[in-house]
């Protein structure tokens, strides 16, 4: 599952193009192959490849500080809303939309059982975007939390590493 989290190629910079069998995982639009090892380590041939998971990581939040520093940018999805059940029985779908990451914050455009809503997130209350791996990325605001299920399930990690770097930006600036 490390495509899930290691979203960027470090050799073309192609997004979402890793694919994993057993212990490597292999880019599908350079043909970069990597093997990670008994002890978390890297294993190849390609000096454009980060040691462990940890490097490679932190190679992608560096990437998206770069990518953020264009005031224009903004990072959208379709997205399913769920909310917690209200009797308890897990999560309800409650709406679809759109989100958007920019440097204001993360915006909810979409229909919340029923009703048009826009929604925004100011970006000094956002210091993590807590996500699940394929799954979705988490905002609690006003005692609520919002489930946001991206359509391409493999951007859940991107929208947590880049929302994390507009915060810093924003305690930069």
């Amino acid at each position: 599952g490390l495509e899930d989290i290691l979203y960027i190629c470090p050799v073309c910079g192609k997004e979402y193009s890793y694919s994993s069998k057993d212990n490597t995982i292999k880019c599908n639009h350079c043909h970069t192959e990597v093997t990670l090892d008994n002890y978390y380590n890297f294993i190849t041939d390609n000096n454009n490849i980060p040691k462990n998971i940890r490097d490679w990581y932190l190679l992608q939040k560096e990437i998206e500080r770069k990518n953020i520093e264009d005031p224009n940018y903004s990072l959208t999805s379709h997205v399913t809303l769920k909310h917690p059940h209200p009797k308890g029985k897990g999560f309800k779908i409650v709406g679809e939309g759109y989100t958007t990451l920019n440097h204001n914050g993360i915006t909810y455009k979409g229909t919340i059982n029923g009703e048009e809503k826009d929604i925004l997130f100011k970006i000094e209350n956002l210091p993590a975007v807590p996500f699940g791996v394929r799954e979705d990325f988490e905002i609690y605001h006003h005692n609520t939390l919002y489930y946001f299920i991206p359509d391409n399930l493999r951007e859940c990690v991107k929208w947590s590493v880049v929302s994390e770097q507009m915060y810093h930006k924003y305690l930069d600036d």
